[in-house]
């Protein structure tokens, strides 16, 4: 079965925790990964309730998408993100 091609505007958001590697070397493991994951959760939210979605999560950065799969009116506006 062909999925018929769909042309959209998205935006895509890539964030990284600045100098995230100079500080985890400095701590326990455990620590730098409870660091991580309670960061993770926080953005990951305020994305999804900005209408994005979680691409990837790659160390210390995240990608996330607007626009995909669903298009909305104000996706291609330069996504805000509020902790």
């Amino acid at each position: 079965m062909r999925v018929p091609q769909e042309r959209k505007l998205v935006s895509i958001l890539f964030a990284d925790v600045s100098g995230f590697t100079a500080m985890s070397e400095t701590m326990d493991h455990e620590v730098v990964n409870d660091v991580i994951n309670s960061l993770w959760s926080r953005v990951d939210r305020a994305i999804q309730d900005q209408g994005g979605r979680i691409d990837k999560h790659i160390g210390d950065a995240v990608m996330a998408l607007y626009g995909t799969p669903i298009a909305h009116q104000d996706d291609t506006n330069e996504p805000s993100i509020q902790l």
